[in-house]
């Protein structure tokens, strides 16, 4: 059977209480997120400035904040999406359920497929290239310790239900 990689979350708390609080911390990102697509689609266009933003972007960026109705109806699917996602994390975190940490995992190595693309799409701005870098490798690192928690949890293939001793 698979060692876990990581014993501990960011080297000072257990892997479910780091796993939790940051599940915890992303359901409300997407309750977050929710919150703004909703205001968003519901907003007039004699609201926003004249080009649709908000507040000032700079020409280089601009396609990076496009918001129109299909995004924030997007933005708002994705949240709910997450949200039930990182619920079910949770739970199989507290009841030790690998078998409920499948789907987190599924999604956060979509996550990851998309922030490289995102990246190599910033590869021309140098800034935000490392800035898109330093987020990939951070969620790389949380994906590694989301996998760890689920080797932890995984029972044996030998048909015992005995425990796992790491």
């Amino acid at each position: 059977m698979p060692q876990p990689i990581f014993k501990k979350f960011c080297c000072c708390c257990d892997l479910s209480t780091g796993n939790t609080i940051y599940a915890y911390f992303q359901f409300f990102v997407s309750l977050i997120s929710i919150g703004i697509g909703i205001m968003k689609f519901m907003t007039t266009k004699a609201e926003q400035k004249s080009d649709g933003y908000f507040f000032d972007v700079p020409d280089e960026l601009k396609p990076l904040f496009a918001s129109g109705p299909l995004f924030n109806l997007s933005r708002i699917l994705i949240g709910f999406i997450s949200a039930a996602i990182f619920l079910i994390f949770i739970e199989g975190i507290k009841k030790e359920e690998a078998s409920k940490m499948v789907a987190y995992l599924f999604f956060k190595t979509i996550n990851l497929f998309f922030y490289f693309i995102y990246m190599l799409h910033l590869a021309s701005l140098s800034y935000m290239m490392l800035i898109a870098t330093t987020i990939l490798l951070i969620e790389v690192y949380l994906f590694f310790c989301a996998y760890s928690i689920y080797l932890q949890f995984v029972k044996p293939d030998d048909g015992s239900d005995s425990e796992v001793d790491f």
